[in-house]
This record gives C-alpha cells, structure tokens and sequence, in this order.
C-alpha cells in the first residue's frame, strides 16, 4: 500500500521527468534512488551512501558563519 509520500513522489517524478530533483527529493526523504539503465541492469544507490553528500556552495558558508560543510 503506498504512503502519501510515495504518492507525491512518483506525482513529482512525472511532472519533473526531466530535471535533476528526482535524486535530491528521494535522498531528502530517506529513500534510495533505483533506476534501469536500457540495457537492463538495474543499480541502487542508498541514500546513506557517502556519494550522495552535496556540498554547501562557498558563497553559502561565507554568507552564513553558522553552516558546517557536510
């Protein structure tokens, strides 16, 4: 049975097919990122992997003293 934020998520994923949110809105809420390449093989990426950190722009941590870089 899907949750409301499956429900949103897969919503999200047709509106913005071809963005790049899709991996930030599933890392974001703790869900890993499962994809199918065209040839067939299918790769998972959890959203605990070290891979998946964004950095914090350098002009975010000098405007702000309090951010810590992930």
């Amino acid at each position: 049975m899907a949750t409301y934020l499956d429900v949103v998520l897969k919503e999200r994923k047709l509106e913005l097919a071809f963005d790049f949110n899709r991996s930030v809105d599933l890392f974001r809420n703790k869900r890993s990122l499962t994809e199918t390449t065209l040839n067939g093989v299918t790769f998972t990426v959890p959203y605990t992997d070290p891979r998946v950190a964004y950095r914090i722009p350098q002009i975010e941590m000098d405007l702000n003293p309090l951010l810590v870089q992930n």
